[in-house]
């Protein structure tokens, strides 16, 4: 889902025709590319967070919490500055590697 990228609150949704507002993002699916051959474990294959810190974990709570049952078949990725996602092949299938945080 593309909605976990807009929890922050730091984009402006607006850059898109038709979805002006964070609202009009909810249930919005990606581009599905970890899909449930990887990672992540539902049909909705992999949602990702970025710049995760210790900041956001109440937010990331709160909102995993609120997903409708549809949205929840979509994993959370939670990626830190130090963390890159990386996908193999057709299968989609993937792994975290984090680097040492930054400094």
């Amino acid at each position: 889902l593309i909605e976990t990228a807009t929890w922050k609150g730091w984009d402006d949704p607006s850059v898109v025709p038709g979805k002006e507002s964070y609202e009009e993002w909810m249930g919005c699916r990606g581009l599905n590319f970890v899909g449930s051959g990887g990672i992540g474990n539902g049909d909705l294959g992999l949602s990702f967070f970025p710049h995760m810190s210790d900041d956001w974990n109440d937010l990331v709570g709160e909102k995993i919490a609120a997903m409708d049952n549809a949205s929840r078949g979509s994993s959370i990725c939670c990626l830190r500055e130090e963390d890159a996602c990386c996908v193999i092949g057709e299968r989609r299938s993937s792994f975290v590697i984090s680097g040492p945080p930054p400094i």
